[in-house]
């Protein structure tokens, strides 16, 4: 959690933030040639992990440079919810937020009702995109 944080304060220029949610992980993907990063964060430590996203300085790098986050293999889990939450109410750079799901099933039944709550969330960036999609099975 910790060093999700430092690599945030050290990427002053972060654009693209790519999360991969799993049942018990979240991997935040890497490609450091386009200001992406790589960490792990436990589900049982997101609510401290946003508290820390809400500090001065880790905000100003979001807000300023973030400007697509896509969340992979979303099942509308609440935690990934107030991670959005807190990027769309700060993310004045945000250009896109996308929901990606992989289970047909999930998605069906769940999509619309993530959707809705999501529309609800203050947008700090007035051209923001969020996207709901399924993926490839």
């Amino acid at each position: 959690m910790d060093v999700l944080i430092c690599i945030v304060k050290c990427s002053p220029n972060l654009e693209f933030l790519h999360l991969i949610i799993t049942e018990v992980v979240f991997l935040i993907s890497n490609d450091f040639t386009t200001n992406d990063f790589v960490t792990f964060v436990s589900s049982e430590h997101l609510e401290t992990f946003v508290e820390k996203l809400d500090e001065v300085e880790t905000r100003t790098i979001l807000t300023r440079h973030l400007k697509k986050l896509e969340f992979f293999n979303f099942v509308g889990e609440k935690e990934t919810l107030a991670i959005a939450r807190f990027l769309l109410e700060h993310g004045t750079a945000l250009e896109e937020l996308v929901f990606s799901w992989n289970d047909k099933d999930n998605y069906s039944k769940h999509s619309e009702e993530a959707m809705n709550e999501v529309s609800k969330f203050y947008k700090a960036s007035s051209s923001v995109k969020v996207i709901t999609l399924l993926e490839n099975q």
